[in-house]
């Protein structure tokens, strides 16, 4: 009588085992195919670091920036990326990302005037040239930007 409890007793073990077995990879495989799609936009140094960004320089003097997209949108997506300094519009940039792909690229802009400037990157879904309604995401970075006379050439006129 006691093996016959023993059996029934495995029996039930081994069926709730393999039915949390079951439940643990549904839930699993739906929690990763119904996650809310969403698409990367970041800003780094020429090195790949969140660090030392392109924050002080001369009138003329290039600063480059590290952009980067990866997309989890479930599909390939088109996507516009616009450099602006203090609303002037200094560069643009289209781009295609395949899903589960990341893009980065080296952009280089070139302040044209002394102060304190904002670089703002902007990201728009699909590829445009023009008539840009408001940006998916945007990034910015404050620049201090000098006159072209440096401080070296200032002191060997002085002489």
């Amino acid at each position: 009588m006691v093996e016959r409890d023993d059996y029934d007793l495995t029996q039930i073990l081994a069926a709730v085992v393999a039915l949390s077995l079951v439940s643990v990879v549904y839930i699993g495989l739906t929690a990763t195919a119904t996650s809310e799609s969403h698409t990367e936009f970041y800003v780094l140094n020429p090195d790949g670091e969140a660090s030392d960004y392109p924050t002080s320089l001369s009138v003329d003097e290039n600063g480059t920036v590290l952009i980067g997209l990866s997309n989890a949108e479930g599909e390939q997506r088109a996507y516009t990326i616009v450099l602006q300094l203090d609303e002037e519009r200094i560069g643009s940039r289209n781009v295609t990302v395949r899903d589960g792909e990341t893009w980065e690229r080296n952009l280089s802009f070139a302040p044209r005037s002394s102060g304190t400037k904002q670089l703002q990157i902007l990201l728009y879904d699909g590829l445009r040239n023009s008539d840009l309604s408001e940006p998916r995401q945007q990034l910015r970075l404050w620049v201090e930007v000098r006159s072209g006379t440096t401080q070296s050439a200032m002191a060997s006129q002085s002489q």
